[in-house]
Formats: C-alpha cells, structure tokens, sequence
C-alpha cells in the first residue's frame, strides 16, 4: 500500500516530470555539524541538489538523509525523502512545535520531525527523526 506521498511521487515520475532532492540541513540529519555552518550551508543550499529522472535514481541519495523533493518547475513541497539501508521512504514533515505540516518553503526552525501521513511508526537508522511510510 503506497501513502500518500508515494502516490505524488509516482504520479511526478510518470508524467515525465524531473525531480529535485535537496538535503534538509537540520541537526536532526547532521547533529555533529554546528548550527552556524547549517545555516551558512542552507544559503548554498542549491549545490546539493540530486536530480531524479527516474525510480533508480532514488538509489543514489545519500543513506540516513531526508531531504526535500520536488519538481523542478515548482518552487516549494510538502513532500520529503529519505534512503535509509537501500530502502527509499516518502515522508510528510511535521513542525516540532506545533505539529503541523511543513514546506519547504515554510520551514521555520529547521528542525522538522519527520512524520508520515500514514500509519506505521518507524525511525530511520541514526536518526532522530520519527518517520513512518
């Protein structure tokens, strides 16, 4: 059974559409990094794009890193990425704070949780994030 944003994905990648993965730069993904070097990176933010032309290309992200995905034509997301131990997962991010749902362009503090619009609870390996898919 795919979620929700398995579905979005799927539906970009049929219609031909190329996608791109970005890194959310947070201490939740890189928690030995300083904040202010995450802050200087997430001005740089574009040299970290992935592009994603197809299924396989998901196998090329960094393991244990969620990131945001989107099209390239479109300039904000609510849907992120992860490839934890060959297994990608599609996720749905979740303000700490408040709870609810974040883009990437209305990310506040960046330190998401990571939540999925489904059910089952699962935390990707090394990782403070809470995700499930």
């Amino acid at each position: 059974m795919q979620n929700t944003m398995e579905q979005r994905v799927i539906s970009w990648l049929d219609a031909n559409r190329l996608l791109i993965w970005q890194p959310i730069l947070s201490a939740d993904n890189f928690p030995e990094i300083p904040q202010d070097i995450l802050k200087f990176a997430n001005a740089q933010r574009a040299a970290f794009h992935c592009l994603i032309r197809g299924i396989e290309d998901f196998s090329k992200l960094p393991d244990g890193v969620t990131g945001w995905l989107l099209p390239s034509d479109e300039s904000d997301t609510d849907v992120a990425c992860a490839h934890w131990h060959g297994e990608v997962h599609f996720l749905q991010v979740l303000d700490k704070r408040t709870g609810h749902p974040q883009t990437l362009l209305g990310q506040t503090d960046g330190s998401p949780s990571m939540e999925p619009p489904s059910s089952q609870p699962m935390a990707g390996p090394d990782s403070q994030n809470q995700a499930t898919d």
